[in-house]
């Protein structure tokens, strides 16, 4: 098993980023098209591609058009992220949980969103649909670095965290942290596909 999150919250740049409790985060959901070498990553521009990559064991992303008329959003399978050619730029890797969900709360435990995190990515389902429209949906890892996991981050200042598992083929938007100092784990493992 492996988990993925769904998150509500809005956006700003990648390039850039913001500092918090001495990390840095992407100020933008991840939206890279190829992988760290250069090579291209396979686009689903319908649902039965995203299915068919999917069963395959195939990386694939699906550009979702921003609501807003922002950026468009990128979502990726799992499959993006336990491939060599690799996709997380050194020294940053997946938010955690307990990570993304600092971002919505202030220390007396109300619900704020500061950064503006996007809260209306959906998630595309491993027949290849876009769904959940209304919710942030967001891959993330354990600590312990053995699997990434579903985070559902809600616009609400009660229980806004919600954490699952589902199928590697599902697609989910991705937000970067920096790794604290001296931690080099991946925090991605090899699985076998339910």
């Amino acid at each position: 098993k492996f988990f993925f999150i769904f998150i509500f919250l809005n956006k700003k740049n990648m390039k850039q980023g913001f500092i918090q409790n001495d990390r840095t985060w992407k100020s933008e959901n991840l939206s890279s098209i190829t992988f760290l070498n250069g090579d291209p990553i396979i686009e689903s521009k319908s649902d039965n591609d995203w299915f068919q990559n999917g069963r395959k064991g195939i990386p694939t992303f699906k550009k979702i058009p921003s609501s807003d008329g922002g950026i468009d959003v990128c979502l990726y399978n799992y499959y993006c992220f336990n491939d060599e050619r690799g996709l997380i730029p050194d020294g940053f890797r997946i938010s955690t949980t307990d990570e993304l969900q600092s971002l919505l709360l202030n220390e007396q435990g109300e619900f704020i969103n500061q950064y503006k995190i996007p809260t209306n990515t959906g998630y595309i389902t491993k027949g290849g649909q876009h769904s959940l429209t209304e919710f942030g949906a967001y891959w993330g890892c354990n600590l312990d670095g053995i699997y990434p996991r579903y985070i559902l981050l809600k616009n609400r200042e009660k229980d806004p965290v919600t954490s699952g598992s589902d199928s590697k083929a599902c697609g989910y938007a991705v937000r970067l942290i920096s790794k604290p100092i001296g931690d080099d784990r991946d925090f991605i493992k090899k699985v076998s596909l339910f």
